[in-house]
């Protein structure tokens, strides 16, 4: 957290001399701090025994230290005190709990068809997520400074928007843009991670990221059960779904648009070749003149010609 702060405050006041007691101070463990605290009436609410290393915000709350140094030991989720935003998936409803999230343009504003801003979304979904066991992850860091560290995390609210927004976005965002998306995803969560917010290469990632959340508006609904989410019934009234706008429909022999010879294909209404009176029809055309059917490869070679000779004129 200390190189975040430290690169953050750079990027506005690069002039500023930084103090940072930790390093410069001669305490050197937890149980020292306490030793302090308790040599200064310092209030503390944990014990040397629940001495966990806790960080936490609107986002997450992160467990470090004590037994969980040892990665054979299991995360001690039923411990009292140790879970603060929920409870393990052992201790969760036997009945399922369903929300429904509405997003325009990627950023969710509704929850229930309630309209909320940011923070107190946020917050009730931590609490719905929390009750159903939903967010708990443990993982190995591989931290900045060239340490791994095990930690497990609270993400309640956070795991919940994470898997509706994507789920919106299978349906919203065309094939290449979605694939490139999750590709440059991980570099972004290493400028983050990094410290390097304020850069260029983020605010680049950011522009590119925003330009993909135009259409992603709509509905997602989600079953939260015994610590996960499931797509029961999901619901995608996205009214810009690529499903239902993209999807190419079939050429019939010996159009001059393909996909194979890369040349521009018509848009059409996926539920329009759904109907059966259609897919009669389209039966019927193709049908019609089985002299005309041809094979990819043919109608390949026939584009990479055509190509040719454009380029020859």
């Amino acid at each position: 957290d200390q190189v975040r702060f430290e690169l953050s405050i750079r990027a506005f006041a690069p002039e500023m001399t930084i103090i940072a007691p930790w390093r410069v101070w001669d305490i050197k463990s937890r149980d020292e701090e306490i030793d302090y605290a308790e040599a200064h009436n310092v209030p503390l609410k944990i014990t040397r025994e629940t001495n966990y290393s806790k960080d936490k915000n609107l986002w997450h709350l992160s467990h470090e230290g004590l037994d969980l140094e040892n990665p054979a030991n299991e995360p001690q989720y039923n411990k009292p005190g140790f879970l603060e935003l929920g409870v393990s998936p052992e201790l969760a409803p036997d009945k399922p709990t369903y929300v429904t999230i509405h997003f325009e343009k990627g950023i969710p504003t509704k929850l229930d068809g309630r309209k909320l801003r940011g923070v107190e979304l946020i917050e009730e979904l931590n609490r719905i997520g929390g009750e159903n066991g939903v967010g708990l992850a443990d993982i190995v860091e591989n931290r900045l400074v060239g340490m791994k560290s095990r930690g497990v995390y609270e993400t309640p609210g956070g795991a919940i928007l994470y898997h509706a927004h994507n789920k919106l976005e299978e349906i919203c965002l065309d094939k290449a843009t979605y694939h490139y998306k999750q590709k440059i995803a991980l570099e972004f969560a290493d400028l983050v991670y990094n410290g390097e917010w304020f850069t260029p290469l983020r605010e680049a990632l950011s522009a590119f990221v925003t330009s993909t959340q135009q259409n992603v508006t709509g509905d997602v609904k989600l079953k939260l059960y015994k610590g996960n989410i499931i797509d029961a019934g999901v619901t995608r009234r996205s009214p810009h779904s690529a499903r239902t706008r993209f999807t190419t429909r079939p050429i019939p022999p010996g159009s001059s648009t393909c996909l194979v010879c890369r040349s521009r294909c018509r848009p059409s209404s996926a539920r329009s070749w759904s109907r059966p009176g259609n897919k009669e029809t389209q039966r019927n055309t193709f049908q019609g003149d089985r002299s005309r059917v041809r094979s990819p490869f043919s109608l390949l070679r026939d584009a990479k010609r055509k190509r040719k000779r454009r380029m020859a004129a």
